[in-house]
């Protein structure tokens, strides 16, 4: 069973929710996720406590089947994949699945 998001700042989002959020600022990463995709779904504990941990990072989950224009403009080719974005500006990625530590110091390294 795949646990669901339990953190009020981990969510799922569709491409315009993606750009408005961010858009308005802040830190924001988005998880580029499909259905059909195990290390995809063994991210989200992972993600729960990330989310925990980073009460002001907004953590979008979107589904890569559903937002293919939003992949194709920020060249996700694989998932799962995580964007980082601060202020409305594009940092940096992290693809594949990565353990908490490697999460953790890739956004520890923006903030």
């Amino acid at each position: 069973m795949v646990e669901v998001n339990s953190a009020a700042n981990f969510y799922d989002a569709d491409t315009s929710e993606s750009k408005e959020t961010i858009q308005q600022g802040g830190l924001v990463m988005l998880d580029f996720w499909s259905t059909h995709c195990g290390p995809c779904k063994s991210l989200i504990p992972l993600l729960n406590e990330i989310a925990g941990k980073y009460p002001k990072l907004s953590i979008l989950k979107v589904k890569i089947e559903e937002n293919d224009s939003l992949a194709e403009e920020y060249d996700v080719r694989s998932v799962p994949a995580l964007l980082l974005f601060k202020e409305g500006e594009y940092l940096d990625r992290l693809m594949g699945k990565s353990p908490f530590p490697m999460i953790d110091n890739f956004i520890n390294k923006h903030t």
